[in-house]
């Protein structure tokens, strides 16, 4: 601490002031840095959350469904969730990654009042999964009541567990008794 004391007062006055904004910068971008790299927010229990319609608020989903395929992509596994949802198929289908199709674009169908874009519908091992687009969601506290945006799913206030088998099965199931 002295010896930044000693290098301040060595310095004439035109050149403190452009010296001191410099580290001010350097510091910020330091922190902005260290922030986007590795999240500090604590993981609570994803049941304590739900995603929502961003312009309505309509749709409702439980954390606890959301899974994630290879860290990027997550879908929803909740069988039913298919009679909440309208599918409207691309003009071509689009291969996302080696075993991920992209086959549509999903919207709430109008049951419970949201008709807004929620995401896409993803073909991962032939298995349909809804697939949700965090631009058009909030999160929901349901402890707080308290809703934000979610600017990354790395920065999501709750566990997002890998997809496994056994949801596999469970949207295998959901997929049979749809038309979509």
């Amino acid at each position: 601490m002295d010896e930044a004391v000693r290098e301040v007062l060595g310095m004439n006055d035109e050149t403190v002031l452009p010296e001191i904004k410099r580290k001010q910068k350097e510091i910020c971008e330091n922190e902005r840095r260290s922030k986007a790299t590795s999240p500090n927010i604590p993981k609570f229990e994803s049941c304590r959350y739900k995603m929502a319609c961003k312009l309505c608020g309509k749709f409702e989903v439980d954390c606890d469904k959301i899974r994630s395929i290879d860290g990027k992509h997550h879908v929803l596994i909740d069988k039913n969730i298919w009679k909440c949802m309208k599918v409207l198929p691309p003009s071509s289908e689009k291969r996302i990654d080696s075993n991920i199709i992209k086959q549509g674009k999903i919207f709430g169908n109008g049951d419970q009042g949201c008709t807004h874009p929620l995401g896409s519908v993803f073909c991962y091992k032939e298995v349909r999964l809804p697939t949700l687009t965090r631009t058009s969601l909030v999160v929901k506290d349901t402890e707080t009541s308290k809703t934000w945006e979610l600017k990354k799913w790395e920065f999501a206030p709750f566990k997002v567990l890998p997809i496994e088998g056994d949801d596999l099965k469970i949207m295998e199931e959901g997929n049979k008794f749809t038309d979509n």
